[in-house]
């Protein structure tokens, strides 16, 4: 009935890393990948039709880690306090 569970985690996977860095999927809730192996893939679930039966998974390399606050040259290594 189409792909299994490992073949649709390596198209996703292949898809997301070197064709598109905005991914939808809509997907049936009988499908191959559960939840937990979307968030795995680093999709977040947009929405869910219970009456259709689908889910919508959302991957952004854009949003997908947002920059966090101490990462920035406030706390690099200061080279004049340095002592060998």
């Amino acid at each position: 009935n189409g792909l299994d569970a490992r073949q649709a985690q390596h198209l996703i996977s292949q898809t997301r890393l070197y064709i598109a860095p905005h991914v939808l999927l809509a997907v049936r809730t009988d499908c191959a990948l559960d939840e937990d192996m979307f968030i795995a893939l680093g999709f977040a679930l947009a929405a869910t039709d219970t009456t259709e039966k689908v889910r919508i998974h959302e991957y952004d390399l854009g949003t997908y880690k947002p920059v966090p606050d101490w990462l920035n040259s406030r706390f690099w290594a200061n080279p004049g306090r340095w002592e060998p």
